[in-house]
C-alpha cells in the first residue's frame, strides 16, 4: 500500500499523550478507510484524494498501559532500527511513520533515536 503523503518528507512522528480517549481517538482515524470522513478538515488538504486506512504494527506503533514491558523494548527498537537503515527508507510503505506513546505508559526510559 503506498504512502497516503506521497509529496511528504519520510520522516516519522511521535505523539505523546496523557489521555487515552485521545490515543483512541488518533487511532479510530488512523485506521478508518477515509480519514475526511471523520475529520472534514482533513479533506481541504487534498481535495478529491482519500487518506487512511493505516494498520496498527506496519503503519503506525502504539504504546500504553497496555502494552507489556518487553513489548515496548521490541516497538522501540522496531522504529528506530527502520528509521536508522538508509535500505529501509526506500520501502517506506512497510515502515512506522507514526508513534503514539501514553505519557503515563511509556515516557521514561525511551530512546526515540529514529524519530
Amino acid at each position: 500500500m503506498p504512502s497516503p503523503f506521497p509529496s511528504l518528507p519520510s520522516t516519522p512522528a511521535v505523539v505523546f499523550t496523557q489521555c487515552l480517549k485521545t490515543m483512541d481517538f488518533i487511532e479510530t482515524v488512523l485506521q478508518s478507510p477515509d480519514w475526511g470522513d471523520i475529520v472534514p478538515a482533513i479533506s481541504t488538504l487534498s481535495p478529491g484524494r482519500k487518506w487512511g486506512k493505516w494498520v496498527k504494527n506496519r503503519d503506525y506503533l502504539r504504546i500504553d498501559g497496555a502494552t507489556s514491558a518487553s513489548d515496548r523494548g521490541d516497538l522501540v527498537n522496531e522504529f528506530n532500527a527502520a528509521k536508522g537503515s538508509s535500505a529501509c527508507n526506500n520501502n517506506l510503505e512497510r515502515q512506522a511513520k507514526l508513534f503514539l506513546i501514553s505519557k503515563e505508559a511509556g515516557g521514561v526510559g525511551i530512546n526515540l533515536h529514529g524519530a
